[in-house]
């Protein structure tokens, strides 16, 4: 996945203490400033009652997010 971002992947863009220590793929890009790309902001999934329903796979999101900048 090719986020647009400057510079090698080793140099973090973004420290906030946390992100630029962590190492995985996903802590990788999280510390990256795309440059000239589109920010997409997604909404939730919600039933017929209005009941938020989070995917499997998206549990843990915040934790990621929180852990390496990215999910």
């Amino acid at each position: 996945m090719e986020l647009g971002t400057s510079g090698p992947p080793e140099q973090a863009e973004i420290l906030n203490g946390v992100w630029e220590t962590a190492k995985s793929q996903n802590a990788e890009w999280g510390r990256k400033a795309p440059y000239l790309t589109k920010l997409r902001i997604m909404g939730a999934f919600v039933n017929e009652r209005l009941h938020e329903l989070v995917p499997f796979d998206k549990r843990y999101r915040a934790y990621d997010i929180n852990r390496f900048g990215w999910s």
